[in-house]
């Protein structure tokens, strides 16, 4: 299987400094969620909702949205063009280190090797689009869209790191909730979403991207995630229980509580005015 450098999301990256305990925000898991909420906004995601449920069982992502794109309608009824969902993204998100693995006292031992491992590859990718350019997939039209076939290297040492990669990996990752997401391919990307600096690109396992939340709840992607380019039938599943778990908060919002029998209607929640501060520091209703 051939590795992907990029995905077709426009996602730019930014320079990667070393993870650290210090200084890290301490967000709430809420605001992540919102942080990753207002990102699919600006990507201009149409649809989304937190806590969908997925094919796993007991398993809900904890932000899910869709892109779509119009299709020619080949049938005589409706019109001339359909909108298809074709690009699907599960984020998992996690407020403290130590969620990211469940066996935290392993993982501090192996992560660092890891880090240095896929280093390592990375540097040896390097010198493979230097000293092999036939392993580039020649059907490619721009350098920065291209896909390179780094398993048909012919240098042992690229072959014998990535072993260890799936080896340290497989220690790490096998059985845990997010190995069975990324199985299940239930998204077409997956990211995981982390108080910037907490974790580093090169200590998650292969396929995964990864979003930085500042303080202010700026999202940043550090690492691109890897397109499993999920069938038709996986996009329509995932867009209908993005549609289910936006319900209740819908419903919610207009008063509506839904019961065994049927419905009853309560008081609308009031909707917070949004505050500015201004210069002084004065906080005024927007």
């Amino acid at each position: 299987m051939s590795e992907q450098l990029l995905l077709n999301l426009d996602f730019s990256l930014v320079d990667v400094p070393a993870a650290t305990s210090e200084n890290i925000p301490s967000l709430r898991t809420m605001d992540i969620h919102r942080a990753v909420l207002a990102w699919l906004v600006t990507a201009k995601a149409p649809g989304m909702a937190i806590k969908v449920p997925t094919r796993i069982p007991r398993f809900k992502a904890d932000v899910a949205a869709f892109w779509n794109r119009p299709i020619r309608n080949r049938g005589t009824v409706g019109p001339t063009k359909l909108l298809t969902p074709n690009e699907t993204v599960i984020v998992e998100c996690r407020r403290r280190r130590e969620e990211c693995w469940p066996d935290f006292t392993k993982s501090s031992d192996l992560l660092p090797r890891l880090r240095e491992l896929k280093e390592t590859r990375q540097n040896l990718q390097a010198d493979i689009r230097v000293t092999e350019p036939d392993l580039r997939e020649t059907a490619t039209l721009f350098e920065e869209y291209s896909e390179w076939h780094y398993y048909r290297t012919q240098k042992s040492v690229y072959h014998d790191v990535h072993a260890d990669i799936k080896k340290i990996e497989t220690a790490l990752y096998k059985g845990t909730r997010f190995e069975k997401i990324r199985n299940a391919r239930m998204a077409d990307v997956l990211y995981l979403a982390v108080p910037e600096r907490m974790v580093h690109p090169y200590e998650l396992a292969d396929g995964w991207g990864l979003i930085w939340i500042a303080q202010d709840l700026t999202a940043t992607v550090v690492s691109q995630a890897a397109n499993n380019h999920g069938s038709p039938e996986n996009h329509l599943h995932l867009v209908q229980n993005i549609a289910a778990a936006a319900l209740g908060p819908l419903l919610f919002s207009q008063g509506v509580y839904r019961q065994e029998d049927g419905c009853r209607f309560l008081p609308k929640p009031r909707r917070r005015r949004p505050r500015t501060v201004d210069s002084r520091g004065v906080k005024r209703e927007a």
